[in-house]
């Protein structure tokens, strides 16, 4: 049986019937095979075939996410307009903001998520000119940034690019786009001392400080690091905060950050 804590840790293989479905739907697409890091579409697919609507919760029934409630506490009076969300997942952040007068478009590797993203919104009621979502690679391509945005919001993706070169290219999208002024809000997993041993046993440190799962699918960032990381993309960090949030199974430490940059 495949544990819902851990999406690949145990029953990879058992997975055959519903990468088979995976290769026949996204036939045609630029996704599979498209970038190193990791690829979510395969943990969409058993998702929604469990009857979940998003990547951890079936169904979303706070009024305001913790991530935009975060973000939100962070940027403070910061004027948004236009929101991108990079990674959006099955679209809870996405459709808050659009809720809150926004104009949002949320991307996602994964066609499944966004399958799932559109259908929340339509749910939601959202309006429709108040929210857009498409299948992107936030890396590889460059065009959504060729817009103008008031908010660069990325929940809980950065620790899924594994390779700095990967999350040099994201921040280097950001700094070519349009926008003058960018806010950009961003939460990723760190590493803590208050893991659980049996959790940290699944990671071991590599050469800038992290700690990356075995499996090479996601990193515990070193706090300090990651913010020396982002300053040297030309982003300079307004505000941050350390959070713990009960997620798979275990309190992970989320480190939420405020930034921008201007050009």
């Amino acid at each position: 049986m495949i544990r819902e804590d851990y999406p690949f840790s145990d029953g990879v293989f058992n997975l055959g019937s519903l990468y088979l479905k995976l290769l026949k739907e996204i036939k045609g697409e630029t996704i599979m095979g498209a970038s190193k890091y990791y690829d979510t579409e395969i943990d969409y697919l058993r998702k929604r075939s469990n009857g979940y609507t998003g990547w951890s919760t079936k169904e979303n029934k706070c009024h305001v996410p913790s991530g935009v409630y975060n973000c939100l506490q962070l940027i403070g009076a910061a004027p948004i307009c236009k929101v991108l969300d990079l990674g959006c997942g099955g679209g809870e952040n996405a459709i808050v903001f659009s809720k809150m007068g926004y104009d949002v478009l949320g991307v996602d590797i994964s066609k499944t998520a966004i399958e799932m993203a559109r259908i929340n919104a339509l749910k939601k009621n959202t309006q429709k000119d108040k929210i857009q979502f498409k299948v992107l690679d936030i890396v590889t391509n460059n065009r959504i940034y060729k817009q103008n945005y008031d908010l660069y919001y990325i929940d809980s993706v950065l620790h899924f690019l594994t390779d700095k070169n990967d999350r040099f290219k994201l921040y280097e999208n950001i700094n070519n786009g349009i926008s003058q002024i960018k806010n950009i809000y961003l939460s990723a997993l760190t590493r803590s001392n208050l893991y659980r041993q049996s959790f940290l046993s699944l990671f071991e440190e590599n050469e800038e400080g992290h700690l990356i799962s075995h499996d090479s699918k996601r990193l515990l960032f070193d706090e300090q690091e990651l913010l020396k990381e982002l300053n040297l993309s030309g982003f300079d960090v307004v505000s941050y905060q350390s959070i713990s949030q009960y997620h798979e199974n275990e309190y992970m430490i989320f480190m939420n950050i405020c930034g921008k940059t201007v050009g």
